[in-house]
């Protein structure tokens, strides 16, 4: 892939992923959702999108260094967003239910992320 057309993808995700972070950010302190609606968990897809957002800029910032690169970082940072609002979200909120998938899936993309950026560097022959 060329030079701009990376350029031109990384800037595209990038702006997605802080367009998609911020709705959902914000949908999360718009929302009405009471005792009940946090005890179901209802507040999981809310941060696993604001997690998929953050993974979207990283990606979209670190394309210039190649799709695997991308991908990797990507998978981290998404995956650590959404782990620990995730966690914040069950441990002072109450959340529960789905909340704690949401963090068990934040914590799998984040070792994937690592893996995979370790499994690319043993690959390089420096």
């Amino acid at each position: 892939m060329k030079r701009w057309a990376r350029l031109a993808v990384g800037t595209i995700l990038a702006a997605a992923g802080v367009l998609l972070a911020l709705f959902f950010g914000l949908l999360y302190f718009v929302a009405d959702c009471g005792a009940g609606c946090a005890a179901r968990g209802e507040h999981a897809p809310v941060f696993a999108l604001v997690g998929a957002g953050a993974g979207l800029v990283a990606a979209g910032v670190t394309l210039g260094r190649g799709w695997r690169v991308a991908l990797a970082w990507g998978l981290v940072v998404g995956g650590a967003i959404a782990l620990a609002t995730s966690a914040w979200g069950a441990l002072t909120q109450g959340d529960g239910g789905w909340t704690w998938a949401s963090a068990a899936g934040g914590l799998i993309a984040s070792v994937v992320g690592f893996w995979t950026r370790s499994a690319r560097r043993a690959a390089d022959p420096k």
